[in-house]
């Protein structure tokens, strides 16, 4: 082979064998955000959860917690994880009155054929 030849196709193996270092080592944050303080439970069993998958990804995925509604107010952490300024955000159905119809109707007294069987 042409001298010329081997030296491109040298540089070219050092470029790919560098980008590829480069991308190996990205490293993607996400955001965690819920509306309970960092001692409630939920918020213990995410940061557990947030630690496995950091070690299962080799340190590519860090997490970053924001509990106590830092982020923003309760009924706002759906739309933190709609709109991306939080890629996690724990959040209840009930804290969205009249945004989730479906599993709000579980709590209205009246909705259960039963009278005994209804929350109370």
């Amino acid at each position: 082979m042409n001298a010329k030849v081997m030296a491109g196709l040298a540089a070219l193996a050092v470029g790919a064998a560098a980008g590829a270092a480069a991308h190996a080592q990205d490293k993607y944050e996400v955001k965690v955000a819920t509306f309970v303080g960092p001692q409630h439970f939920m918020s213990q069993w995410l940061v557990k959860w947030s630690e496995k998958l950091e070690k299962d990804s080799n340190g590519r995925l860090v997490f970053k917690h924001f509990p106590g509604s830092q982020m923003g107010p309760t009924p706002a952490m759906y739309d933190l994880a709609r709109s991306g300024q939080a890629e996690v955000a724990w959040f209840l159905h009930g804290a969205t009155p009249g945004r989730f119809p479906s599993p709000s109707s579980c709590t209205c007294p009246t909705s259960s054929a039963a009278p005994r069987s209804a929350p109370r």
